[in-house]
């Protein structure tokens, strides 16, 4: 579960508005509105940081199940990947 966080695409552009975060990507011309919780996980996709801190983090903010919690992060980061914001692994 220790696998590095992806980095966003240089490219793509972001903003938060009330806890959302809208990413623009110019290179598709394509504008995505992500959620309060799929913005936190987009805010730590920097390359830098692991899933499982993330969960670790995740969890004891909200106080939910760690493996609950994984699947979300896990779901998110495909979305990401699915729609080209990060880069390739």
């Amino acid at each position: 579960m220790n696998q590095q966080l992806p980095r966003a695409r240089d490219a793509v552009e972001h903003v938060v508005i009330d806890g959302e975060t809208v990413v623009y990507d110019p290179d598709r011309s394509a504008l995505h509105v992500l959620n309060v919780t799929a913005t936190v996980v987009w805010e730590h996709c920097d390359g830098t940081g692991t899933v499982s801190a993330l969960v670790d983090g995740l969890a004891d903010v909200y106080g939910a199940e760690p493996a609950e919690i994984e699947r979300d992060v896990r779901a998110y980061l495909d979305e990401l990947a699915a729609l080209e914001l990060l880069e390739p692994r």
